[in-house]
């Protein structure tokens, strides 16, 4: 029975953060409703969410509720919660969730896993189709947003120059020369 209650009240969470009913976010967050938690897409409805799992804040984010983001960016673990934006090429989203100046060490794994994934996986993906001038900027956008905030700060170096190699494979070379100019600040 508890464990109805605690998915009741995820999905509360999850249903208010997307509405940007603060108030709301607020007073679940006040009784312990797990901020983390995430809901299988298929919960969630609509096209944009049918693979994986959302968060609460990915949504407030989506939806542009400054308001909730903030209140939860205080709470929520960045990490994992950055795979929708960066898969689904939303570089504002991205923007909205990880502008923040410091990132804890617990932050590290999901951070990176996330850009890994579509670095990897996604981006070996595109190489199988065409890649208009669109999506290669978009891809690019990401990574400057990423390094903008100093997310990569998190990420040793090792790890940052796996990300670029992995990441190259889909931009083109003055894309590419961008990346390195920008990758400058992370030394």
């Amino acid at each position: 029975m508890q464990q109805q209650s605690h998915q009741a009240s995820g999905t509360l969470l999850h249903l208010a953060a997307y509405s940007g009913f603060l108030n709301v976010v607020s007073f679940l967050l006040s009784k312990g409703t797990d901020v983390d938690i995430s809901l299988e897409c298929s919960e969630c409805g609509g096209k944009e969410f049918r693979f994986g799992k959302v968060t609460s804040f990915y949504l407030a984010a989506y939806q542009e509720h400054h308001g909730v983001v903030q209140h939860l960016r205080a709470r929520a673990e960045i990490g994992w919660s950055t795979y929708w934006p960066i898969h689904r090429q939303l570089p504002e989203v991205l923007e909205a969730m990880i502008s923040r100046e410091t990132y804890s060490a617990d932050s590290k794994d999901g951070l990176w896993s996330a850009f890994e994934y579509v670095s990897s996986a996604w981006y070996d993906g595109r190489r199988k189709v065409e890649r208009d001038e669109e999506v290669k900027k978009g891809q690019l956008e990401l990574i400057e947003v990423a390094i903008q905030h100093r997310a990569y700060d998190v990420i040793d170096g090792k790890d940052q120059m796996e990300f670029v190699n992995h990441g190259l494979g889909a931009l083109d070379c003055s894309a590419a020369l961008a990346l390195v100019q920008a990758g400058q600040s992370w030394r």
